[in-house]
C-alpha cells in the first residue's frame, strides 16, 4: 500500500469526522428533534446538515480501508466462496 493512498484514508476519516461534528452541532443548535405530526412541518427536508452526516459516514467507512488496505477475513472468505449466505 503506498503512502499516498494511506494519507488519502487518514484525509477522508479527518473530513468525515469534521463533517459529522458540524452535523451534529448543527442539529443540536436548531433543535431537529424528530418529525412532527402537522402538515407544516419542516422535519423531513434535508438541510445540509442531514448531507454532511451522510457524507461525513461514508468517508468515516471508506477512510480506514485504504488505511489498512484489506478487506476483513470474513468479506475475503465469502467472496472467494462466490457469495452464499451472510
Amino acid at each position: 500500500m503506498s503512502k499516498a493512498v494511506k494519507a488519502l484514508g487518514y484525509t477522508l476519516v479527518a473530513i468525515g469526522i469534521i463533517l459529522l461534528i458540524y452535523a451534529f452541532t448543527i442539529g443540536a443548535l436548531h433543535g431537529h428533534m424528530g418529525a412532527c405530526a402537522n402538515a407544516k412541518c419542516t422535519a423531513h427536508k434535508w438541510d445540509a446538515s442531514a448531507y454532511s452526516a451522510i457524507i461525513g459516514w461514508f468517508l468515516i467507512l471508506i477512510g480506514p480501508a485504504l488505511i489498512f488496505g484489506e478487506a476483513p477475513e470474513l468479506v475475503k472468505q465469502k467472496v472467494r466462496e462466490g457469495g452464499g449466505e451472510a
